[in-house]
């Protein structure tokens, strides 16, 4: 039998247990521009669970769109993919960028968003892909990457998170 239900778009990516009353949303949003093209707008979307009620309690809005994420102890790291438009020598361009957060929700009333940590390869590479495995001391992000010199790569970071109030 349902307990209770909330109703939102169709915008969830994946979800953590924070305890026994909060679940974090992972919600991916495109906004379209007036040229049609679309953008994600992504937010982590913290909801309280009591009794037969459901309540949004905090929501973090985050640039780009998830591509992976872990939960080690507290913090909520996410692996997100964002494009950019550059402009050299009057020629526009998009670079792909891939950028790691840590949110802290020790306290999922009040979440603490850290970061960015830009992980983005050398060169420009366009990255399209990321797996990701953490321990209590590291997170460890492996993101295939395209360059149109060098062709197909694979790179692998490894993020410190041996320092809790700044694990970015």
């Amino acid at each position: 039998r349902r307990v209770a239900s909330v109703r939102m778009p169709a915008v969830g990516e994946d979800m953590y247990l924070l305890g026994t009353e909060h679940v974090a949303l992972l919600a991916n949003r495109y906004s379209y521009s007036w040229n049609g093209s679309a953008e994600r707008k992504s937010e982590v979307v913290i909801f309280r669970h009591a009794a037969d009620q459901i309540t949004e309690t905090a929501r973090v809005p985050i640039d780009g769109n998830f591509l992976e994420s872990r939960m080690i102890g507290s913090t909520l790291c996410v692996v997100m993919q964002k494009t950019e438009t550059v402009t050299v020598k009057g020629e526009v361009s998009y670079v792909s960028k891939t950028m790691v957060y840590a949110l802290d929700l020790a306290d999922p009333s009040k979440p603490q968003l850290r970061g960015p940590l830009d992980i983005t390869g050398p060169d420009g590479t366009w990255s399209w892909h990321a797996v990701v495995h953490a321990t209590p001391e590291f997170l460890f992000v492996s993101t295939d990457s395209w360059n149109a010199g060098a062709g197909a790569r694979s790179s692998l970071s490894v993020i410190d998170l041996r320092t809790p109030e700044k694990p970015l």
